[in-house]
């Protein structure tokens, strides 16, 4: 069974197993039974076109439902699985409660603009429609990511880290990781989008996720960041020392 966990760990994985699976058992059946001259012409029929069958489905798969092929484990952060199933029925989910007309102006433009893509994500932490308003204010498109769970709200001990997209302009990425500090002071990891072991979705890059798994953090081997590490990266000028300043608390 631990074999199994192994090599069937996705979708992609399953189709592959099931192709060989029905090939090796057709294969079988002309080699070791006696069938007529017909039925042997058509399980070699069968398997000759099956796998173009197949193929046509993986394509199909691959243009259309391409979010779906992939297992939790497969993206740098648990939580963007689930986030590519709520962008397709709920694109951009924002939680928020204020009086400001700018902002209610800004917010109505974000739920009706269907393809929106958010800069900011933030988890569900108590209160994060505040630092959603604060980000709106200061021109971001931002949003509370609603995780999986049944809790009403995530907990900040089981959420210290930050996801960055390392496509963030420069300026953008200081600026919000400044405010999301200042917010949340319990957050402590921060990692870049393209060091993971597995390959995201291209807008991962481009955006930076707020309350990250303190557990896949720890499982990355991060090290705590101190609020002068988060001072300090204020004053870098340059994105790739930017990069590898977060890079050197890994």
């Amino acid at each position: 069974m631990e074999t199994k966990k192994g090599y069937i760990s996705n979708p992609l994985s399953v189709i592959g197993f099931f192709l060989v699976l029905v090939e090796g058992i057709a294969g079988l059946v002309i080699v070791k039974s006696n069938l007529p001259v017909h039925l042997n012409t058509v399980l070699v029929l069968f398997i000759v076109i099956f796998p173009f069958v197949v193929l046509g489905v993986f394509f199909s798969l691959v243009t259309k439902y391409h979010e779906k092929l992939y297992a939790p484990k497969d993206y740098c952060d648990e939580g963007n699985f689930v986030k590519t199933f709520y962008n397709k029925e709920n694109k951009s989910e924002i939680i928020i409660d204020t009086k400001d007309t700018d902002t209610k102006q800004k917010l109505v433009q974000l739920i009706n603009d269907e393809e929106s893509e958010n800069d900011v994500s933030i988890i569900n932490l108590e209160d994060a429609k505040g630092l959603v308003s604060q980000l709106i204010n200061l021109g971001y498109k931002a949003g509370v990511y609603k995780s999986n769970t049944t809790e009403n709200f995530a907990t900040k001990e089981k959420h210290a880290a930050i996801w960055l997209g390392t496509q963030v302009p420069l300026k953008n990425a200081k600026e919000i990781m400044k405010s999301a500090f200042q917010y949340y002071p319990h957050l402590k990891f921060v990692h870049l989008s393209t060091d993971g072991s597995s390959r995201p979705p291209e807008r991962i890059h481009r955006q930076i996720f707020i309350g990250g798994a303190t557990s896949t953090a720890q499982r990355y081997g991060l090290q705590v960041w101190s609020k002068d590490d988060f001072d300090k990266i204020q004053d870098i000028d340059n994105l790739n020392d930017f990069h590898s300043s977060i890079r050197a608390k890994y």
